[in-house]
């Protein structure tokens, strides 16, 4: 294990956006037939400490869109490498990067988990990305502005780090009109209750959302709200680029902070910087894209499609992510993994079957989540913990995407669970399946769906 070393550019900042196009030119592009569904791909690449293998196993599964978590830039664990950009160069696709959190460099870390850059999570796509955004938490189980001394949390102390857990979410403008797409990974350090507040405040985005589009369906079409422009400067200037990087387009502004249920876990918030968008309630979306595909599309065979706001139109959108669903086998023994009431209240249950039956079987137009009331979360929260429309094509008992083989023993596995999911609003699902079975790419499964919207 080294010491820290200095990046070659200036690294972002918890909240911020990064959004580059690696795509080759729109004339260079293949054609795509307008009934070609969609293929989605969640990942957790496991800081991408097997860079090599993950850029060879997401070459050959060609997705079209792609909600990657634990991006690891400039971190001594992972080689030093910016991960989500080397991903994104070798399959030429556009790349939006939201960073979670400053990872310190610190003798407290073991060769492993060594920091000295940054974290985050990513959506990546062969189409357009516009309107990307950090979603903020309320609820933050660990205050990780905190020092080594003062955490509460045995397992955080040995990770110093500065930010907040965070979503990263975009428009993807497909072949068959655009998406609404969610990279989440929520907090492992606290119990499921906390994960599900977390999960909450996307519900929470995907339902404002729609509502603006039922908003816009009641304006004539020379009204239309405009997008407002996104900040014009980038990260860092041409002269600090990495070696070969391409022109970026110019990232969206960081979102503003969010008040958390905790007022210390954001004690040292990072400064956004003002623009026309950063402004409001951090939630409140943006106004939607148009619903037919960019220009440079070559070869799309466009099918009719009403314009956005449309009476009867639906926001279509995948909500993938690690969403930690870990309360289960020998984790349900450790108080640092599963810190509430349910640790034993829902023995006889893995968690993705609690958050199946308790949560996503709530759904509108149901005012509120009683089950969640009956638990204690605020009832600020129970009203967003109602789903806004999601469908989950995997099992949530036998789909298993995590099998750490530290805790196997005989033939037996006592840490297995769901922790990654695929929600689905507005789409069908013509097909699904998961990967990496050995887990030698990384710690978690793939997740890949074939979907057509609605």
């Amino acid at each position: 294990m080294s010491g820290p070393r200095n990046p070659p550019y200036p690294l972002p900042r918890p909240a911020e956006v990064l959004l580059f196009d690696f795509r080759p030119a729109p004339a260079q592009r293949p054609s795509i037939q307008a009934d070609r569904p969609i293929k989605l791909v969640q990942w957790n690449i496991e800081r991408g400490y097997k860079l090599d293998a993950v850029i060879q196993v997401l070459r050959e599964l060609d997705a079209d869109v792609l909600a990657l978590q634990e991006i690891d830039i400039h971190c001594e664990r992972s080689g030093w490498e910016d991960t989500g950009l080397a991903i994104a160069k070798a399959l030429g696709l556009s790349y939006a990067f939201v960073c979670e959190f400053e990872e310190l460099h610190s003798p407290l870390r073991s060769a492993d988990t060594q920091g000295g850059g940054v974290h985050g999570n990513a959506i990546l796509s062969k189409y357009d990305i516009t309107d990307v955004r950090a979603i903020e938490h309320r609820a933050h189980p660990v205050d990780w502005d905190l020092s080594p001394e003062q955490q509460p949390h045995p397992l955080a102390r040995k990770e110093p780090r500065h930010g907040r857990r965070l979503t990263a979410a975009a428009t993807v403008h497909t072949h068959q009109g655009p998406l609404l797409v969610y990279s989440a990974h929520l907090e492992c350090f606290c119990g499921a209750l906390a994960r599900m507040a977390q999960l909450s405040d996307l519900f929470r985005d995907t339902r404002l959302q729609q509502q603006q589009l039922q908003a816009r369906a009641q304006q004539p079409q020379e009204l239309d709200v405009q997008r407002p422009p996104p900040r014009t400067q980038p990260p860092f200037g041409k002269a600090d680029m990495p070696p070969d990087l391409t022109e970026p387009q110019a990232p969206a502004s960081p979102a503003l902070p969010a008040p958390a249920l905790k007022p210390s876990s954001l004690a040292n918030p990072p400064p956004a910087s003002p623009s026309p968008s950063a402004c409001g309630d951090i939630l409140a979306p943006q106004p939607p894209p148009p619903t037919t595909p960019p220009s440079d599309c070559p070869g799309v065979a466009t099918p009719p499609q009403p314009r956005v706001g449309a009476p009867g139109a639906v926001l279509r959108a995948a909500l993938m992510g690690d969403l930690n669903t870990l309360a289960n086998g020998v984790a349900r023994l450790s108080p640092h993994y599963c810190t509430d009431h349910l640790r034993w209240g829902s023995l006889g249950w893995f968690e993705a079957e609690l958050l199946d039956k308790k949560v996503l079987g709530v759904k509108d137009p149901e005012p509120i989540n009683t089950w969640a009331v009956r638990q204690g979360l605020p009832e600020a929260t129970c009203r967003d913990l109602v789903n806004p429309g999601y469908e989950d094509p995997f099992n949530a008992r036998t789909d298993i995407t995590i099998d750490h083989p530290k805790y196997r023993w005989m033939g037996h596995s006592f840490m297995t669970g769901k922790l990654d999911w695929v929600l689905l609003r507005g789409c069908r699902v013509l097909s699904h399946r998961m990967g990496n079975e050995d887990y030698s790419a990384s710690d978690h499964k793939w997740l890949q769906v074939e979907v057509q919207l609605l």
